[in-house]
């Protein structure tokens, strides 16, 4: 089986709860598609407590394959940031990666190719390239645009009966009282526009 790492996405659509990881190990296990939910399964407890009380999801999907582990873990962290899942309840993931990315392992054919893109860049461009890299609104729209940076969730369908379910849930959902504007608040729009963020919140 050749090493191949890849960036996946698994779901409960009915639910509309979802999952993004990636496999890039070669040490115990050799990383490659067709190890997907056979024999590598994600170790995140949520997705565990997930499948202990609603069964497997219904959507096992291989997003991208890399051929460098780097690569893959980069991508799933770029996609998670641009989705900003942490903060998104329909989305397990607990953070969106590493801000600070390093691989642990740069194989020699990286390190020349890193080395080559890089040749004559000064080392206050090279910072801005790295910090930049794949987070701008640009990047992220050409990519769309060139069919790269594809939604894992945007082609599937929904049932009448699905969508009352997705509602129902999303209602049911815990609300936040904000001290500032005293209206109710699912926890995703209240840390991004009540709280400490509140329009309403006098600053001393």
């Amino acid at each position: 089986m050749k090493y191949t790492p890849y960036c996946y996405v698994i779901g409960w659509s009915e639910l509309d709860t979802w999952y993004c990881g990636s496999e890039y190990g070669k040490v115990v296990k050799t990383a490659h598609p067709d190890n997907l939910w056979t024999t590598y399964f994600t170790s995140s407890k949520h997705v565990q407590e997930y499948r202990d009380k609603y069964g497997e999801p219904d959507v096992i999907k291989v997003h991208r394959t890399f051929f460098f582990a780097d690569d893959a873990r980069r991508y799933e962290s770029d996609y998670l940031l641009s989705i900003d899942a942490a903060a998104n309840t329909h989305w397990l993931n607990e953070s969106n990666g590493s801000k600070n990315f390093k691989c642990d392992v740069v194989s020699d054919e990286r390190r020349r190719r890193i080395s080559n893109s890089l040749t004559g860049t000064t080392q206050k461009k090279t910072k801005a390239r790295v910090d930049g890299w794949a987070r701008s609104a640009e990047i992220r729209k050409r990519r769309s645009r060139e069919g790269t940076w594809i939604s894992p969730t945007q082609d599937i369908g929904h049932t009448e009966e699905t969508k009352k379910k997705m509602s129902k849930i999303a209602k049911n959902r815990p609300k936040q009282s904000c001290p500032h504007c005293s209206r109710e608040i699912d926890p995703v729009n209240f840390r991004r526009w009540h709280g400490d963020s509140c329009k309403m919140r006098k600053v001393a």
